[in-house]
């Protein structure tokens, strides 16, 4: 299970992503330059949150030995 801490950090990751997935569909983007720079934000939270979810599982295997 993971811990309240890890869980804030990717809940608040997870909410970024769909903020800016939002932001995107909503055909809000000013240019291209900055479409590709919130799509660059989007997939770095996505490897954070991804990050977060291996630490966890790290962590878990590191208490069960």
């Amino acid at each position: 299970m993971i811990s309240p801490e890890l869980e804030a950090v990717r809940k608040y990751l997870r909410s970024q992503m769909n903020d800016l997935a939002d932001y995107l569909a909503s055909k809000k983007a000013r240019n291209m330059e900055d479409y590709c720079y919130t799509c660059g934000v989007i997939r770095g939270c996505a490897e954070a949150e991804s990050y977060v979810l291996d630490l966890d599982k790290k962590l878990e295997e590191a208490q069960s030995e």
